[in-house]
């Protein structure tokens, strides 16, 4: 989702304000302030560097030591080392027990590892000593979330609102929750707070998939994506967010565009690479969606539609890979939708009964599966030759699969390329 929100923290302030209580600080006191200054002016290095000298002073007294520790495992954090920032806030632990910022920060630091089970036992224990801090409920919140605990991350989240934490991207977590929930109006509401508060690309990538969800808006998904590029030019998932929306209004230059600006920016990006085999698969280039997906699947890209697109690909390029396709179906763990399409590919069903399976479920997933199902079904008459058999399956694609599906300016580009 989101990078994690890093906070430079004055710890000085937690260990009983010894420099501000003396009527004369210590040169290392000072240092030490110094170095808060270098975190909180956006200089990490410069800080660790001054934290570093503080720590190797004779005269450092133990609150002092704890203060250096502290501050320098978060100048870590800032620098994205967070191995090396748990080190430190593991020694100022030993020296302060009961420091619950420092819990937080190594729960922070430990949610920056995919360590989520050990960051939930730190944050447990921040919000505990600090049950008033805003912050530490809402990382509290990431770790819960992180752990497919949602209910008990709403619950945080919404804390730390009341709490008056004014930070952006804990809008942006609430929203992503009412999202997955088809909340869509509190969504937005989050996703234009979190705006509000200075997290832009973010909240307007929010935006964008909530247009998609909401009104199936591709051209409104690709003007908010557009707007998170604007916020945030250095973030690949925008630009592959803006690939796909681009994707599925037939835009396949333009996605191509944002896919190689994202794999710039990110060199073997799974995300990137599948939605430069999708533009690659509807622009009718086949051998380049062939290396894109591959690409994909090396980074362990975990879609079961990569394979099947790789697998529609190679067929259209006359590429014999049943093998291939045997190991992948075995490694898709999919026992509902799309598992009917990987054994209609195999040969183990027809025609009429993949199009019977797609017609199970909720009537809102019967749209979603019969588009596919016509869409696979006129692949396989395409590779065979049979335009004339694929026709009335890409006729239906076209015309009838939801606005998001990029299904459906395939098949539409695959039309005007049989003649219209």
């Amino acid at each position: 989702m989101r990078g994690l929100l890093v906070l430079a923290l004055a710890l000085t302030c937690l260990s009983g304000a010894a420099t501000a209580s003396s009527v004369q600080p210590s040169a290392a006191s000072s240092d030490i302030a110094r170095g808060v200054q270098a975190m909180q002016g956006g200089d990490p290095a410069g800080a660790i560097t001054i934290f570093d000298a503080v720590l190797q002073r004779s005269d450092l007294k133990g609150e002092e030591r704890f203060e250096a520790l502290s501050n320098r495992g978060s100048a870590k954090l800032n620098a994205s080392k967070p191995i090396d920032a748990i080190e430190d806030f593991d020694q100022a632990l030993k020296l302060n027990p009961d420091a619950g910022i420092v819990y937080v920060l190594r729960g922070q630091a430990k949610l920056a590892l995919y360590q989520y089970p050990e960051a939930l036992t730190d944050l447990d224990m921040g919000v505990r000593l600090l049950p008033q801090s805003g912050f530490a409920h809402y990382q509290r919140g990431i770790a819960h979330y992180r752990l497919d605990q949602h209910d008990l991350a709403r619950a945080d989240f919404d804390e730390a609102v009341a709490l008056k934490l004014s930070v952006g991207d804990l809008y942006v977590w609430r929203g992503e929750l009412d999202l997955e929930a088809a909340r869509f109006e509190p969504a937005m509401a989050n996703a234009d707070e979190a705006i509000r508060l200075g997290a832009a690309g973010e909240g307007h990538a929010l935006r964008s998939r909530i247009v998609f969800g909401l009104k199936h808006d591709p051209a409104g998904a690709e003007r908010e994506a557009g707007l998170a590029i604007a916020a945030s030019p250095e973030n690949s998932g925008f630009h592959v967010m803006r690939a796909s929306a681009r994707t599925t209004q037939g835009e396949y230059d333009l996605a191509l565009e944002d896919t190689e600006a994202a794999l710039a920016l990110w060199p073997g990006s799974p995300e990137g690479l599948k939605a430069k085999g999708d533009a690659m698969l509807g622009a009718g280039r086949y051998a380049d969606a062939v290396q894109a997906y591959l690409g994909a699947l090396a980074a362990n890209h975990t879609s079961p539609y990569v394979a099947l697109k790789l697998h529609i690909s190679r067929m259209r390029l006359h590429q014999e890979d049943r093998v291939e396709f045997a190991v992948a179906s075995s490694r898709t763990k999919v026992t509902g939708w799309p598992a009917p399409i990987f054994a209609f590919l195999r040969g183990a069903l027809s025609d009429e009964g993949l199009m019977q399976a797609a017609r199970q479920g909720a009537e809102k997933d019967q749209k979603a599966q019969v588009c596919e199902a016509n869409f696979y079904i006129a692949q396989t008459r395409l590779a065979g030759g049979d335009d004339a058999g694929a026709r009335p399956g890409l006729s239906a694609a076209a015309n009838a699969c939801p606005f998001d599906f990029l299904e459906r300016a395939a098949a539409a580009a695959e039309l005007t390329r049989m003649g219209g």
